[in-house]
């Protein structure tokens, strides 16, 4: 079976860290990106699976990431990751082509409950 390729976009040292450690305990190889720049260029180097994509960052916003994902086809699962609440950021983040969104600050079992539901579906793809 493949390993699934994972990238965590996350300006916060101490949120990118938590993902890291969620994520990790799932399996997978995880790339790490800081800023929308360094991001993009992993983008165009990588197919990712799945995506965990801050939606504020210092030189840009995480829904180009998203944009260009989804650009590139195939199934990557893309979850946005906000500290703004308002109904029409996350409605515009799905339209975009989010598969999820989560609002900052959140509970961890969260992520726990993507992780699961992705490695399920990610190991049925493979067969």
């Amino acid at each position: 079976m493949n390993t699934p390729l994972i990238l965590i976009l996350e300006d916060q040292p101490d949120i990118r860290r938590l993902l890291r450690i969620f994520v990790s305990r799932h399996g997978g190889r995880i790339i790490e990106a800081e800023s929308l720049a360094q991001a993009m260029a992993l983008v165009e180097q990588n197919r990712f699976d799945l995506a965990f994509l801050d939606f504020m960052l210092p030189d840009g916003l995480g829904i180009d990431i998203c944009k260009r994902l989804r650009a590139q086809g195939g199934l990557t699962q893309i979850v946005m990751v906000t500290a703004r609440g308002e109904s029409e950021i996350g409605d515009g983040l799905l339209a975009a082509g989010a598969s999820q969104v989560i609002l900052k600050p959140f509970d961890v079992s969260i992520i726990n409950e993507i992780m699961a539901a992705f490695t399920r579906n990610y190991a049925e793809r493979q067969h």
